[in-house]
């Protein structure tokens, strides 16, 4: 009976069978990352922490005061507040939360300024980075620390 199917029916039914094969690859990749972030995440969260305090307690070189206060437990849900103030006559000041929960995919962020785009976990190049909607590149800890606080000194030195 296959034999009497024309050459482009085959055609068409070999292109849908390529298409799911690759339809159910992506879905486990997809699984896979989710397994590595949720596996991986705390780390990722624990090396952003420990960038945070080191960009917080440099801000003197630029005459600023920066306060880093972890609260809650990496088990469940921590939140990190980043907080960025200008030592002036007229002071200025603004600050940052964070929130990571175990096995989340995403760190939330706040500020008094207005939501910031939450920082989606991804797996890139074997390892658990970061990107968000202002900017699509994978970043590591230092660079995620970066984005979060290098806004925040340029709005209380403004």
């Amino acid at each position: 009976m296959e034999e009497l199917v024309p050459d482009w029916i085959k055609q068409i039914k070999n292109e849908d069978e390529i298409r799911n094969a690759i339809s159910d690859a992506q879905k486990q990749r997809d699984a896979a990352g989710r397994a590595i972030i949720r596996a991986e995440g705390p780390a990722f969260w624990k090396q952003l922490l420990k960038e945070l305090k080191v960009c917080v307690d440099g801000l003197e070189v630029l005459k600023l005061r920066g306060v880093l206060d972890i609260r809650g437990d990496v088990r469940a849900e921590q939140c990190c507040r980043v907080s960025v103030a200008r030592k002036a006559i007229i002071p200025s000041q603004t600050y940052a939360d964070l929130i990571y929960s175990q096995g989340a995919e995403h760190i939330r962020c706040y500020a008094p300024e207005g939501p910031l785009p939450f920082l989606d976990l991804c797996v890139y190049d074997d390892k658990v980075m970061t990107v968000c909607d202002d900017r699509l590149t994978p970043m590591d800890a230092e660079q995620a620390c970066q984005f979060v606080v290098e806004r925040m000194v340029r709005m209380v030195r403004s």
